[in-house]
């Protein structure tokens, strides 16, 4: 029974350390319901994530996950399935899915200009919503802005469908988005 055991632990150490083994192709990764994606590249410490609006690394540990750098995040982990597959997780909740949807566009990598953008439009409306008598309708402008920062265009829709259907509720002119630097007129006229 003892050789059993320790067949056991070497087969699921080997089987973590084939984990480790393989290697994630740099590029765009894209979660299983498309609304999230992020770019992947290797640097020398290991994985650097380029997320719309931060970047981070991940380093290779002794159970075979990537995991956050900074100590405070280390419960984040990114687990590689197969050279264009992966997941990530906490250990809190389900891990999520990515998969591999292109090559990394370097002339994008470290662009600070869309962060820019994206973060002073979340902040714009969340300035608003602090100091506005229509604090229902700004706060869902800041959710859009920062899900719009983060998402494909078709996930970004989706989201802003529920957003835009949630906003007639509550405003008075329903013929005019008070947030049409984040929903455009068309996706806006879209959904009654």
């Amino acid at each position: 029974m003892k050789i059993n055991i320790q067949l056991v632990f070497f087969l699921s150490l080997f089987a973590e350390t084939a984990y480790a083994q393989i290697q994630l192709e740099e590029g765009v990764y894209t979660s299983a319901d498309g609304y999230y994606s992020f770019q992947m590249k290797f640097v020398p410490d290991g994985i650097k994530v380029i997320e719309p609006n931060r970047s981070n690394i991940y380093r290779l540990s002794s159970d075979g996950l990537y995991r956050h750098s900074e100590q405070q995040y280390s419960n984040f982990y990114i687990r590689v399935i197969s050279s264009r597959e992966l997941r990530t997780g906490n250990g809190k909740s389900p891990e999520s899915y990515f998969k591999w949807t292109s090559q990394l566009n370097e002339g994008e990598l470290e662009s600070s200009s869309l962060d820019d953008k994206c973060l002073g439009l979340v902040e714009k409306y969340q300035k608003l919503a602090g100091e506005d008598y229509e604090t229902q309708a700004w706060v869902f402008c800041a959710a859009a802005a920062l899900v719009k920062c983060a998402s494909s265009p078709e996930g970004f829709e989706e989201y802003a469908k529920d957003i835009v259907l949630s906003m007639r509720e509550i405003v008075v002119n329903q013929n005019h988005c008070p947030c049409q630097d984040v929903i455009s007129t068309s996706i806006w006229n879209k959904y009654k």
